[in-house]
């Protein structure tokens, strides 16, 4: 499957490391659980059950970015 990759674990560190990056410069202005919904696909590829993330936004966060990945991601 194509989000196999979310369980090797030095995927998982790197991502990690990106993970920093990203909430530096997403969580202004968001709740804690606003950003924990973002974490959570940002790691997994799939949102969180109610999550506010909107379809539009998911691109942004999704852990597989290559064209099989994106448009798995769009397909689901």
């Amino acid at each position: 499957m194509i989000l196999d990759i979310t369980h090797d674990p030095q995927w998982l560190a790197q991502r990690e490391l990106l993970w920093q990056a990203i909430k530096r410069e997403t969580a202004e202005g968001l709740t804690k659980k606003e950003l924990e919904d973002i974490r959570t696909f940002f790691f997994t590829g799939i949102p969180r059950k109610n999550s506010w993330l909107p379809p539009s936004r998911m691109l942004d966060f999704f852990p597989v970015f290559t064209v099989e990945g994106i448009a798995w991601c769009l397909r689901t």
